[in-house]
């Protein structure tokens, strides 16, 4: 079984994740879906990703695709539906996971960055302002954020021709890509610790920054592109 941990809302990476999951012939898919109580607080100047909102809520899609759906209130009803066929955890969209669960059970993520260097939050802004690589990693998490156990990595090429949108969408799908991969390939890592030491977690970037960002991100491709 593979297990889709995600918000009862219609949310464009859960929608994303679970129609490549049914062109890969993934069959026993169960969505674990959780209340979205998510405000944004931050209004940022730039946005980078693709709109949250996919057109389909998350039950009515797994009824489309042949998916089980479970609605659950809060993580302590996760427990007995997991334990009846064990099986990955893959993130599509979660608060605060407990630590009993991560201990417990194999959740990944895929990280919109390259970690350890771009933590936390606003990766690809980030990596952008501090002239880092930027590509896509998945994880198994553990307690620490963007953290625990490496599975992939992902530079993603920089090309004369991108834009700072165009190259967004190129790291988007490379995330949802790379989450359905890792699939096959956490069968067989080794147990390798990402190594998080001096590497801090990024909080939202503030409008001051994102109003340097267009310039930046030229001089970003001065020093990245590869044509």
């Amino acid at each position: 079984m593979i297990y889709i941990l995600t918000y009862n809302d219609a949310h464009r990476k859960t929608y994303d994740v679970l129609n490549l999951l049914k062109a890969c012939g993934h069959k026993d898919v169960t969505v674990i879906a959780l209340p979205y109580h998510y405000t944004k607080k931050h209004k940022p100047l730039i946005n980078h990703r693709p709109r949250i909102y996919a057109a389909i809520p998350p039950d009515k899609l797994c009824k489309s695709l042949d998916y089980k759906y479970e609605f659950i209130n809060s993580f302590t009803k996760i427990t007995p539906i997991l334990d009846k066929e064990p099986g990955p955890i893959l993130i599509c969209g979660a608060g605060i996971i407990p630590a009993e669960l991560i201990e417990k059970y194999t959740i990944i993520n895929s990280h919109p960055g390259i970690l350890p260097l771009v933590r936390g939050l606003d990766a690809f802004k980030w990596a952008i302002c501090e002239m880092q690589p930027i590509g896509v990693t998945t994880h198994i998490i553990d307690h620490e954020p963007d953290a625990g156990f490496l599975i992939d990595q992902k530079i993603i090429e920089v090309t004369w021709g991108d834009s700072f949108h165009s190259l967004a969408q190129k790291q988007y799908e490379m995330e949802i890509t790379m989450l359905v991969d890792a699939l096959d390939k956490v069968k067989n890592i080794p147990k390798e610790r990402i190594n998080t030491e001096g590497f801090p977690v990024h909080k939202r970037m503030g409008q001051d920054l994102e109003k340097q960002l267009f310039a930046k991100f030229e001089e970003y491709k001065r020093k990245f592109a590869t044509d």
